[in-house]
């Protein structure tokens, strides 16, 4: 026999959730195939969790202890599923289980993965930002990754156990770990992904609904951050750097021109609000850093600043223009970029 593990990822489902286990459980399978279903509650705060418990012990039950994301339930899922193909079921009634078949009859030795595409077939649309942002991520992902995919959010992925250790790798915890790093991971274990017509009924915001465009905004983020690879922690550097800027070069034109400031004056209390900025976008956005003593970091990253963004800078501007008579404008820039990997690095390896 060949086993699916059905894993059901939960949180605030109490409307729905016996009715989609039902549902579940009923569905038809190909001959041959037997069901293990993954109930995994990701805290929820109404009555799921009572509801889910009385499966036990016919079915596999997860309760976490903290709210941690779809991703982290689905990834809970995957840490006890011991079937030989895994696919993820929503709890609400957005998706219909009788699929299950068709989905699994298309699988054979060239296509050990089969998705399930709402696009494929005549499907009830509810939100058209939803339905054109899905579409949209969908074209973005197949331009980074050379894919051909209609719906990379469908919730319907069939694959095979093998991909479970490269999912687990992933630290996202959110809605981005199902729509992106799952579909990449697949994408990569093969190229011949086959995609099925499947049923689709919307539910919405008033229903249940937690997608929303924000989600949108951190699949797009996650894929780019993908397609840049090592690269990428570099790139939001330089956009926290930029970012740097703008507030130095804001607040000093505030204090200089609106608030009659002295320009010096002004320049130090603009330098200081940059840093904080940097510091605080550097620490918890570019590194990611879980270090304990901010003391240490905020210190160590303002007398770095300090040396290089004031003296050292100075210093260099000065033998470029004076000595090697370059154009001030063009010395700053080639001065600027230096100093930018300069802090990169100084910053990874000795401060976050």
């Amino acid at each position: 026999m060949t086993k699916l593990s059905i894993i059901i990822p939960c949180f605030n489902e109490e409307r729905t959730i016996e009715e989609i286990v039902s549902r579940v459980e009923r569905a038809p399978l190909p001959s041959g195939w037997e069901k293990e279903i993954v109930l995994v509650d990701d805290f929820s705060t109404d009555g799921t969790r009572g509801k889910i418990e009385k499966y036990f012990p016919k079915h596999i039950i997860i309760l976490r202890r903290e709210n941690g994301g779809k991703g982290a339930a689905v990834k809970n899922g995957l840490e006890r599923a011991t079937g030989d193909f895994i696919i993820i079921q929503d709890a609400d009634l957005e998706y219909e289980p009788n699929d299950y078949q068709s989905i699994i009859s298309s699988l054979d030795a060239k296509h050990p993965i089969v998705f399930g595409s709402r696009l494929r077939q005549k499907n009830k649309i509810f939100s058209l930002i939803y339905f054109y942002g899905s579409k949209t991520l969908t074209k973005i992902f197949n331009i980074l990754f050379g894919s051909k995919f209609t719906d990379i959010t469908s919730c319907y992925k069939l694959f095979p156990r093998e991909v479970i250790p490269a999912l687990l790798s992933w630290p996202e915890n959110g809605f981005v770990f199902d729509a992106v790093y799952l579909t990449y991971e697949l994408n990569k274990f093969s190229k011949d992904i086959i995609e099925v017509p499947i049923n689709y009924l919307p539910r919405s915001r008033v229903e249940g609904k937690k997608v929303n465009w924000r989600h949108g905004v951190k699949a797009l983020v996650a894929m780019v951050e993908i397609r840049t690879g090592k690269y990428w922690q570099f790139f939001k550097f330089l956009v926290t750097g930029c970012t740097a800027l703008v507030v130095n070069l804001s607040f000093l034109y505030l204090f200089t021109e609106i608030l009659k400031i002295h320009y010096l004056i002004s320049s130090v209390f603009s330098f200081f609000l940059a840093v904080t900025v940097s510091f605080t976008l550097q620490k918890f956005w570019t590194f990611k850093s879980a270090k304990k003593n901010i003391y240490f970091e905020a210190s160590s990253f303002l007398v770095m600043q300090i040396v290089v963004n004031l003296f050292l800078n100075t210093a260099l501007l000065y033998i470029f223009v004076d000595y090697l008579h370059l154009w001030y404008i063009l010395s700053q820039v080639l001065i600027s970029l230096g100093l930018a990997v300069i802090t990169f690095f100084t910053s990874k390896k000795y401060i976050f």
